[in-house]
């Protein structure tokens, strides 16, 4: 049976809690004991092991010094692949999506899946990996439990699926610097009522961010419905540029403040 060692208090309570069923030890160290309540009582009648043990030996089962005293060995959470069913529930409730086009740093994943969980995006799709995959031990520490509230997809070929999402009537919005038009004026626009429609939540969209260096591909660029940025060329102060989980909330919150209004 595989294994995943899943690290940080908020990742292992949110797997206890949503997956019960996959935890299969438990370890903590002496300093957190009083603050898992009835974890441990829970898993003792499952007869699920736990052991305390020291800040030295939870650091070598996380491989990280990042365990907040906490860590579990569970079986793995898989990607999923993107549904018919997935694609059905966009459309119907005009959901965001976000999409990651070669965004590497584990970190930075980590901290886009706990943003998309506080916004309750429909779906965050991981390009550069396949269905039944599984995420890396560190985005889902960052990810302060993110990871296991949302739909993770496994995406291949990032350009392809866009291609195909386009076709699923979904918009797809790419977020890339120096474009002129910004996601703002894309969506006060495309989140307006329509004309006779009361309170129209606007179109599903799908908001992609690239990679932490290069921006989006080239070929993700072309499959995209349209591109936009968060200032206009030249408005940005002299970084020019944010960190891409940092875009991701900005972008998010842009989102969601305008679908609240729209209609």
């Amino acid at each position: 049976m595989e294994e995943q060692t899943i690290f940080g208090v908020k990742a292992c309570l949110a797997l206890i809690e949503r997956r019960p069923e996959d935890v299969l030890r438990i370890y903590h160290g002496k300093n957190i004991r009083g603050e898992l309540g009835g974890i441990l009582s829970w898993a003792a009648s499952r007869r699920i092991t736990y052991r305390e043990v020291d800040d030295e030996s939870l650091s070598k089962l996380a491989e990280s010094r990042h365990h907040e005293g906490l860590a579990v060995k569970a079986r793995p959470m898989r990607l999923k692949d993107v549904s018919r069913e997935a694609l059905a529930r966009a459309r119907d409730k005009a959901e965001v999506w976000l999409a990651l086009d070669d965004v590497s740093n584990p970190h930075n994943t980590g901290a886009i899946l706990r943003t998309a969980a506080f916004f309750a995006v429909g779906a965050v799709m991981l390009g550069g990996t396949a269905p039944g995959e599984k995420l890396n031990s560190g985005a889902l520490r960052t990810s302060e439990g993110g990871a296991e509230m949302l739909p993770l997809l496994g995406v291949s070929s990032m350009a392809e699926t866009l291609g195909n999402l386009r076709g699923e009537a979904l918009e797809v919005w790419g977020l890339e610097t120096g474009v002129r038009e910004t996601l703002f004026e894309t969506a006060s626009r495309r989140f307006a009522s329509q004309p006779g429609v009361k309170n129209s939540p606007g179109p599903a969209v799908v908001l992609v961010l690239g990679h932490e260096r290069k921006g989006l591909s080239p070929e993700v660029q072309k499959a995209c419905s349209r591109l936009c940025s968060l200032t206009p060329p030249g408005g940005a102060g002299g970084m020019g540029s944010l960190n891409v989980s940092v875009s991701a909330a900005v972008a998010l919150t842009t989102l969601s403040i305008l679908r609240g209004t729209a209609g």
